[in-house]
């Protein structure tokens, strides 16, 4: 292991598990059976991987990663999750003989985009959350 890699833990991968089920249950995922895994990735650079075909979807966080800042286990849950929902759509086009790199670059491309946006409106209705949270918590004070 070099410096700059770091190693998760196994209650970080309860945290990731965690957040993978929820999401698999919210986006309402059961074309396929979902299996969560801890270990090495083939790709040593990657948070996480998934590797899906028909009937199975194997998500694998990688017990060591390579990134600055730290690892977000919430949001790669959701990307993870998201390659799951967009399966479908993936396998159909390998079937039809389209070159591989073309099928996995767009898959990337749209998985990043749809994580970034989920991520953004749930920061923001937690936010919101939050903020009308306190306001209910303030009290009037009386002289």
């Amino acid at each position: 292991m070099s410096k700059k890699q770091k190693r998760f833990t196994q209650k970080d991968f309860l945290v990731f598990k965690k957040w993978c089920e929820y999401y698999i249950g919210l986006f309402g995922v059961n074309y396929v059976k979902v299996n969560i895994f801890f270990g090495e990735c083939e790709n040593e650079y990657r948070i996480a991987e998934n590797a899906y075909n028909h009937t199975n979807s194997d998500i694998t966080l990688n017990t060591t990663y390579n990134c600055e800042p730290p690892a977000n286990l919430r949001k790669t849950a959701l990307h993870e999750v998201m390659h799951t929902v967009i399966s479908p759509v993936y396998m159909a086009g390998t079937e039809r003989y389209i070159r591989p790199d073309d099928i996995e670059n767009a898959d990337e491309r749209v998985t990043s985009v749809l994580t970034e946006v989920f991520a953004d409106i749930e920061k923001k209705l937690e936010e919101k959350a939050e903020s009308k949270q306190k306001r209910k918590g303030k009290k009037c004070r009386t002289r």
